[in-house]
């Protein structure tokens, strides 16, 4: 009975080395995928001349989740019945991104500087603004990519000598 405890727990400190690895690597799917939703909502506006409620539907249509909880609750503070300026929607979008989530506070900052200016200006400025946005969130993913380059193997092997230090101390 003991071997099967200390095998738990070294199996369960493991897994918690594993879960940190795989949440480094989760930001960096995560970031990836709003930039591409950014550049979805940039062709909309620029191409497409979409109005935002509708250009943020579209763009709920073609991401993944959590994104598509975000631009779909965006677009719904847009329109009716809420009909709320598109700086209170992108907020209450960015508050939906809860921590559950894998992004940093300054990840969630970068995004919701969007919203400032967001919808207030002509399609060229907001195009910019969703330029430079895209552009933050590339260096923000780029130093994820170097973190979890650098952590991710780190994680599950120090999950898995924690766990054989407990082990070894207790018994």
């Amino acid at each position: 009975m003991a071997e099967f405890g200390a095998g738990l727990a070294v199996l369960a400190s493991t897994l918690a080395g594993q879960t940190l690895s795989w949440a480094l690597s989760r930001r960096v799917r995560l970031l990836e995928a709003m930039e591409h939703g950014l550049a979805l909502l940039e062709g909309e506006i620029s191409y497409g001349q979409t109005p935002l409620p509708e250009a943020c539907r579209r763009v709920a249509a073609q991401v993944g989740a959590p994104w598509d909880r975000f631009w779909v609750r965006v677009a719904a503070e847009l329109g009716p019945p809420a009909c709320r300026l598109p700086r209170e929607a992108w907020l209450l979008g960015v508050d939906d991104l809860d921590r559950r989530a894998g992004l940093t506070p300054e990840d969630r900052v970068a995004i919701a500087r969007l919203g400032d200016r967001l919808g207030v200006s002509d399609s060229r400025d907001q195009v910019r603004l969703l330029e430079l946005t895209r552009r933050r969130l590339a260096d923000h993913r780029r130093a994820a990519e170097r973190r979890w380059e650098r952590e991710a193997r780190l994680w599950p092997f120090a999950g898995f000598s924690a766990g054989a230090l407990v082990v070894l101390i207790l018994y």
